[in-house]
């Protein structure tokens, strides 16, 4: 059972695209936490998810971020199985007094999250002048990591952000479109990113999600391992072929010490994968602040 997740934009290495597509749905199966789309309670849930969706339709393109809460968070409260949405203190970080958004709760459970006005660059800084470090979704990851919580939420309306903390990595984020375009107001039937949202953000989904980024970490180490044997093979090939090559033979000749001639080739093999994939990475990251 793969994801359509389509809608979605992956950052960072707590949950990769890959792992979240083709190994979390069974992760997430066996610990029963993927809401099930059929019978009676797939019914529901679609009736549910038509409601949330009118909801969004009515925001429109413009609103405060009050308007942003009620029409986008509110509606969550119930879909992911808290009992209310009330307003979080201010929280002290090493930036000083920050806001503390809302909080998701129900019986000592909760789950942290912000809103902004609709359309607002949550990777942009929030006041003028101020640095990327000042951006919605760096002021929410910094109280989020000051409260020792892994999960939360930041959304402006177009966009909904899980926000994933892991002290000893990088901070992750999953994107979820809420436009038209291609997002949950285009969408008639639940989508699976509306899934995975329930799944990870439940009072039962938060507190699994350090097992799951855990499984996703050794997930990846075993796909590191195999690239790894990959691009040797793929080095070896290609020098392979320069030596085998005819137009080669007086430059490799003038070369009395065969294995001083080897070791450089290697390096110079090596160089050039290590410069290709960087330039790959800097090509794919969604994330323009930090590209």
């Amino acid at each position: 059972m793969d994801f359509n997740l389509e809608d979605c934009l992956f950052l960072g290495p707590a949950l990769p695209e890959p792992f979240v597509k083709f190994h979390l749905p069974a992760h997430l199966a066996k610990a029963k936490l993927l809401p099930d789309l059929k019978g009676p309670k797939g019914k529901e849930m679609q009736k549910r998810w038509e409601a949330h969706r009118r909801k969004l339709k009515e925001l429109g393109d413009e609103g405060g971020s009050i308007r942003v809460k009620n029409h986008v968070l509110e509606p969550l409260v119930a879909d992911l199985g808290y009992e209310t949405l009330e307003k979080a203190e201010e929280v002290t970080t090493r930036e000083g007094e920050e806001s503390g958004g809302w909080l998701f709760e129900k019986e000592g459970a909760r789950l942290r999250a912000w809103s902004v006005d609709v359309g607002t660059d949550l990777d942009a800084p929030s006041r003028r002048g101020r640095a990327y470090r000042f951006s919605p979704t760096r002021i929410a990851v910094r109280v989020l990591q000051t409260l020792q919580e892994r999960v939360g939420l930041l959304t402006d309306g177009t966009e909904l952000r899980i926000l994933i903390c892991d002290p000893a990595r990088p901070d992750s984020y999953i994107s979820i479109a809420l436009d038209r375009a291609r997002g949950w107001r285009s969408r008639r039937e639940v989508p699976d990113s509306f899934r995975l949202l329930v799944a990870l953000t439940s009072p039962r989904g938060v507190a699994q999600v350090p097992r799951l980024t855990d499984e996703a970490r050794l997930n990846q180490s075993q796909v590191t391992k195999e690239l790894r044997s990959q691009a040797r093979a793929a080095v070896e090939g290609f020098l392979q072929e320069v030596l085998d090559d005819p137009r080669n033979r007086e430059a490799l000749a003038a070369h009395s010490d065969t294995g001083a001639l080897a070791r450089e080739l290697w390096r110079e093999g090596l160089i050039l994968v290590y410069r290709l994939l960087f330039v790959l990475k800097l090509e794919s990251s969604p994330d323009l602040a930090r590209a």
